[in-house]
């Protein structure tokens, strides 16, 4: 591996790491967002990017879960459907375009700098169709996830 090479994988590497998906509404490299379907259910979902684990994607669809419930004066939620998925892309650079185009930092920053390497990103979306319940709600009680225990269960998980 040459200098140049390896200043560019160096590079690549800190520009990935300052890209990693945080909680937060949905932007280049991830985040949630929701949709009211009516009533007091919601189609809930999160991004995540290449540099995030399919499980984290999910913890951070449950902290936006609760706080929906939270926010709409409710204590506790059920999960209706789940239609988490997985999308795959393949990137190669060449000599004079070595980087993907694309219209974010991650996507550019996540070819190889070797431009006879392919590059596969994975991004992960958790997807939650919910409903949630008011107070003392006995509907589909085994199934009601509390939204309050939800959220103390996860705040290590928020970065600040």
């Amino acid at each position: 591996m040459n200098v140049v090479t390896k200043a560019l994988t160096l590079i690549t590497m800190l520009v990935l790491v300052s890209c990693a998906t945080t909680y937060g509404p949905l932007g280049p490299s991830g985040g949630y967002s929701e949709v009211w379907l009516g009533g007091d259910d919601f189609d809930v979902s999160f991004k995540g990017n290449p540099l995030i684990e399919s499980a984290e994607v999910k913890e951070f669809l449950l902290i936006r879960c609760a706080e929906i419930t939270l926010e709409h004066g409710h204590e506790s939620f059920v999960i209706w459907a789940d239609s988490s998925f997985s999308e795959t892309s393949t990137s190669r650079g060449n000599r004079d375009q070595p980087w993907k185009t694309g219209s974010s930092s991650i996507n550019q920053a996540t070819v190889n700098p070797d431009v006879t390497i392919d590059t596969k990103q994975t991004w992960f979306t958790a997807r939650y169709i919910i409903q949630t319940l008011p107070t003392g709600s006995m509907a589909h009680k085994h199934a009601q996830l509390n939204a309050k225990q939800v959220m103390a269960e996860r705040m290590h998980l928020l970065k600040k």
